[in-house]
């Protein structure tokens, strides 16, 4: 996922955007060597708008200011190398869109889901109304997993910071001189503060406007802003500490406070190092193993050097795949799978690859079937908990001979189920698909059309970590 490249990006960002503004780890340099910091500053953005434009934007919005500060009245010039760096780097979005989706202003997202997948207070793509109430509820989401997952300790990762803020921080004098060679500005360490802690919130409060969240490796949506945040909660300690040392209350005798705290920090580094990230690999060891599976490997452990190798996936994985196929739109496909009785999808699915319907026909017909959520109730009849059914409709024999292959044919549900999801897979495949081993999603009846494609193939089935010989 992209937050890792654009973490890096940002981080490549603040530490030039800090080495120009005349703050760092080493003295003061010439007027040059500004001017280069503060243009890789501008491409360090510009890298991290391509991956990541909407916290780029966040970001570069929320520091905007402090550089014009900075910059007036002397340096007025090396702020617009920097601005200039950004949007060299940042052109190349524009013209990537345009020579993938046609539209230098469509992104692929945009492209495939529509208006609706982006940023305001709308239905989202999958027919969930995104209300300012909902944005709030993301992000204190999002901020709260943040305590936990930071640090992986027992103390609330931001309650350090909380303290600090609430306690007024500290303060300290700003200078600033003006040369023949530009402003020389010394940000104090307070000016710092307020500019780190904005950069950091503007993520979530651009992300306010954006419908979708998920808790996929924690809050991944504020991995981006972890370069701002853990300076501040640096400072937050070691001022929590200065201000506690010398204090001996009573009730705790001759121990200092200041001490106290060290050994409470202390004590808590050694449980995340003992306990909460050992736990938390382990976690991550031992879930979504369909995602982590090498199918190029185990095909070749098993003897297969070339074959053409049909994933067997859930029932629901089928229904969302064949409606794409069919010609439905990605939003519609999707509101279908989440908000209709899975029988009636498959029959209406049938009908429409046997007559060929157009894809705006099977948008109507599927827009048609939508239900209200207490109309419909899941069922793990397949072992997958997304499925849906309409209670009071018995199910056809075709949506019963679906789940009964999901189940091989038994009677009983097995503890495990036989498919597994085929999407991470897919980048096995060679780029022009025309590898010794093609990967594909099993469709079934459907499978045939892929194979007449690939004549000199062998077919195989791949379920439950085994591969099948198909005839």
């Amino acid at each position: 996922m992209n937050h890792v490249s654009s973490h890096l990006h940002i981080s490549l960002f603040l530490w030039c955007f800090a080495r120009w503004a005349g703050t760092g780890p080493r003295p003061r340099v010439g007027d040059a060597a500004r001017r280069g910091w503060i243009l890789a500053a501008g491409l360090a953005l510009g890298a991290a708008f391509v991956t990541r434009p909407l916290t780029a934007l966040a970001v570069g919005g929320a520091l905007a200011l402090p550089a014009l500060r900075l910059a007036a009245p002397c340096r007025w010039s090396t702020a617009l190398l920097g601005a200039g760096g950004f949007l060299g780097v940042a052109s190349l979005y524009p013209i990537f869109n345009a020579a993938t989706t046609g539209d230098p202003l469509a992104p692929g997202y945009l492209r495939l889901w529509g208006e609706s997948h982006g940023l305001g207070f709308h239905l989202s793509p999958w027919g969930e109304p995104h209300t300012p109430l909902a944005g709030l509820r993301n992000e204190l989401i999002d901020l709260g997993l943040l305590q936990a997952f930071l640090f992986e300790g027992p103390i609330p990762a931001l309650a350090p910071l909380g303290i600090f803020l609430a306690a007024g921080g500290s303060s300290a004098a700003r200078s600033e001189t003006c040369s023949g060679a530009g402003v020389r500005a010394d940000p104090s360490i307070v000016r710092w503060d307020g500019r780190l802690l904005g950069a950091f919130l503007a993520i979530p409060a651009a992300h306010f406007f954006y419908w979708h969240r998920d808790a996929f490796l924690g809050p991944r949506f504020l991995y981006e802003g972890l370069p701002f945040l853990l300076p501040l909660l640096a400072r937050s300690l070691l001022e929590l500490r200065r201000h506690l040392s010398g204090r001996r209350p009573a009730w705790l005798g001759s121990v200092d406070l200041g001490t106290l705290t060290t050994a409470l920090i202390g004590a808590a580094f050694l449980y995340s190092l003992a306990f909460g990230i050992p736990q938390r690999f382990r976690t991550y060891a031992t879930s979504l193993g369909s995602l982590k599976r090498d199918l190029t490997a185990e095909a070749r452990q098993s003897g297969i050097e070339r074959g053409l190798i049909f994933v067997k996936v859930s029932w629901g994985n089928r229904l969302i795949a064949r409606a794409r196929g069919a010609g439905a739109g990605a939003s519609v496909a999707e509101r279908a799978y989440r908000r209709s009785d899975h029988c009636e999808l498959e029959l209406v699915l049938r009908e429409a690859e046997t007559e060929g319907w157009s894809g705006a026909r099977l948008d109507r017909t599927l827009v048609s079937l939508f239900r209200s959520a207490d109309e419909l109730a899941g069922f793990r009849l397949n072992g997958d908990p997304t499925l849906r059914f309409a209670p009071e409709r018995p199910l056809a024999e075709v949506c019963v001979h679906e789940l009964l292959y999901d189940r091989d044919g038994r009677d009983v549900m097995p503890a495990t189920p036989s498919y597994t999801n085929y999407s991470p897979h897919l980048p096995a495949n060679a780029p022009d698909l025309e590898g010794p081993l093609i990967f594909a999603r099993d469709l079934r009846d459907q499978n045939h059309r892929l194979r007449a494609r690939y004549p000199d193939l062998p077919a195989y089935l791949y379920r439950d970590g085994t591969f099948v010989r198909l005839p």
